[in-house]
């Protein structure tokens, strides 16, 4: 059984393809969702956004989501 749980469909908006060659795209519950998968996710504090530099250390990603 591939999967235990339940099936859920979603929209995605695919955009430009980033410097590796890899589609970057949006995730929506629908298509006539507003808020991005990853707009939540920032809200919620369970990512933060990345935007391509150095990487965060670890105490930085802590602070970044308020868990220093």
């Amino acid at each position: 059984k591939l999967l235990d749980a339940e099936v859920y469909l979603v929209w995605v908006e695919c955009g430009n393809k980033d410097k590796y060659g890899r589609i970057l795209a949006n995730i929506y519950k629908d298509k006539g969702s507003t808020q991005s998968m990853s707009s939540i996710l920032l809200e919620e504090k369970l990512a933060y956004r990345y935007e391509g530099k150095t990487k965060l250390s670890d105490d930085e990603v802590k602070k970044e989501l308020g868990i220093a």
